[in-house]
């Protein structure tokens, strides 16, 4: 499952999982396809990036998914400059492109997804949008009117797009409650993990342990991470540097390392973990945490003990790896059904207008 979120990581003595807050506006939007099907260039409406089975998505509520797009680039370490934008390569392609393709999947699919709730007999009234809103501004901002207000006129959002996505994402939850899942079976949930799960144990040097009111602690960390790794290089066990220099306290109820999918670690960690091959130790990989030295580790041994673990990535209470999984199972079959409903629908881009988007704001 991906998630196109605004993620910022703090430490908080741990190395927690990355949350859902968005600039401080809770909100999970839903899922990540190639655009095909039934898609064609608009009719240029003004003020109209998309048109999505009738319905148009004014550059006042595209807005919002263009900043989303961004900080998720910009949270794994890019910058928001006009030359960042237009001279970076993500993955082969430019960043400004992939933030404006990002943010049109999100805004197509969020609203396919909110119409077939509408259509199912989800209740999207004046009284449920206003309900939302208000639950969003108390989740993000403390109940108070005027922060949210301040924050998102900052942001150079309107109230009336946020309102309008916030009723999208609560149709799109209020769907996935009302769409029958088959119970995935065990075979099912043993294939998902094989898949999808990485394992790596980690030594981190925080920089919070070495901040001052005049330093932020980054190169008392390095040069602490440097030691370790010198330590390494000449034939130290991991584990036994891992007793004696790891600063992530999380890391004592995790003795076999983390095991985690995509999306669930912050994403220095997570890339670095990827590039390794089974039993090798990464150079030094810096986050916003710290300085880590990782090694990846063989997770097939591990799955009995991570189906009755408490959960990483499910953030509820008695959430165990084996509720993980059903659920990322019972997504993949939502998947499967929104493929449909995209390929189903009528889909209407104003090229135009989206190429004459602008990132930085003048």
């Amino acid at each position: 499952m991906m998630v196109y979120n605004v993620d910022r990581y703090k430490y908080k003595g741990g190395f927690d999982m990355k949350n859902r807050l968005v600039f401080a506006l809770i909100l999970v939007l839903c899922l990540s396809f190639v655009i095909a099907g039934c898609t064609k260039k608009g009719g240029n409406k003004d003020g109209v990036v998309v048109t999505i089975n009738g319905e148009d998505i004014t550059t006042d509520e595209f807005n919002y998914y263009i900043l989303m797009a961004k900080n998720t680039v910009l949270s794994a370490g890019g910058e928001d400059t006009k030359d960042y934008w237009k001279t970076t390569e993500i993955e082969g392609k430019n960043a400004g492109e992939v933030v404006k393709e990002t943010a049109l999947k999100n805004a197509i699919e969020l609203t396919i997804t909110a119409q077939k709730a509408i259509k199912k007999g989800a209740d999207h009234s004046d009284e449920v949008k206003a309900q939302q809103r208000q639950n969003f501004i108390k989740q993000g901002f403390s109940g108070n009117e005027k922060d949210y207000l301040a924050r998102i006129k900052e942001l150079g959002l309107k109230d009336e797009a946020v309102s309008k996505v916030v009723l999208k994402d609560y149709l799109t939850t209020k769907l996935y409650s009302m769409i029958d899942l088959d119970k995935p079976t065990d075979a099912q949930m043993r294939e998902y993990y094989d898949k999808n799960y990485m394992r790596a144990k980690h030594i981190l040097i925080a920089f919070s342990n070495y901040a001052t009111k005049t330093s932020d602690g980054s190169q008392q960390a390095l040069a602490k991470i440097k030691e370790v790794k010198a330590k390494l290089d000449s034939g130290e066990d991991f584990d036994k540097l891992l007793a004696e220099y790891n600063e992530d306290p999380e890391m004592k109820s995790n003795p076999d390392g983390y095991i985690f999918k995509s999306d669930v670690m912050p994403k220095q960690f997570e890339e670095a973990t990827r590039s390794l091959k089974i039993g090798e130790v990464s150079d030094i990989v810096k986050s916003d945490y710290g300085y880590h030295i990782i090694k990846r580790f063989d997770p097939s041994g591990c799955y009995e003990d991570f189906l009755n673990k408490k959960s990483s990535a499910i953030q509820k209470e008695n959430s165990t790896g084996r509720d993980e999984l059903t659920s990322f199972v019972q997504y993949s079959q939502i998947e499967k059904k929104v493929e449909e409903w995209k390929d189903q629908s009528k889909i209407e881009i104003n090229e135009n207008l989206l190429k004459s988007i602008e990132l930085i704001k003048k």
